[in-house]
């Protein structure tokens, strides 16, 4: 599937898109954190199958299987091929796609309102046993302001929401 719209007129520091839902979301919450004087940044949201392989096979020649599946999802698995998930940042650029995003006042921003707008953070601390993968503090997931809600409320990810294994299981 590949998303529609264009988010280019979001603070970005790529040219992206996600579907349309997602990026209405995204563009409330983008606004709603301006107000606060908290000013973000999309940095990837739809990636293709294409690049997604590349990714993941270069983990896999540099750092072996265990690396690749830790720190990447397998092509054909990942979210972002769906275009509902976005890898937020600061819009000044700092700590971008590291752990220190989640100490910047937009990672703490995140954190405590994302799910408002529908967002979840997919890859939380301390649950990497139960996603599969490292924790990511710059990736969120739309999947509606109700589900968001809940899973925030329940500090639950999708996997126990659903009842899921650990990634990189879901191909198996």
């Amino acid at each position: 599937i590949t998303p529609s719209v264009s988010i280019n007129r979001i603070s970005n520091i790529l040219p992206t898109s996600l579907q349309p839902i997602a990026a209405q979301a995204i563009d409330s919450m983008f606004m709603s954190a301006k107000t606060n004087n908290i000013y973000l940044a999309l940095t990837s949201a739809y990636v293709p199958y294409t690049f997604q392989q590349g990714v993941y096979d270069g983990y896999l020649a540099t750092q072996g299987q265990a690396a690749a599946d830790a720190n990447t999802i397998r092509p054909g698995y990942d979210e972002s091929q769906v275009g509902l998930s976005a890898d937020l940042a600061a819009a000044n650029k700092k700590c971008v796609n590291q752990i220190c995003f989640s100490t910047t006042p937009e990672g703490k921003w995140l954190i405590a309102n994302a799910y408002k707008f529908g967002f979840t953070l997919r890859y939380p601390s301390g649950k990497q046993n139960i996603t599969g993968f490292n924790y990511e503090p710059w990736h969120y997931r739309y999947v509606g302001i109700d589900l968001a809600t809940q899973l925030n409320t329940n500090n639950q990810t999708l996997e126990q929401f659903f009842n899921l294994s650990p990634a990189p299981n879901y191909k198996e």
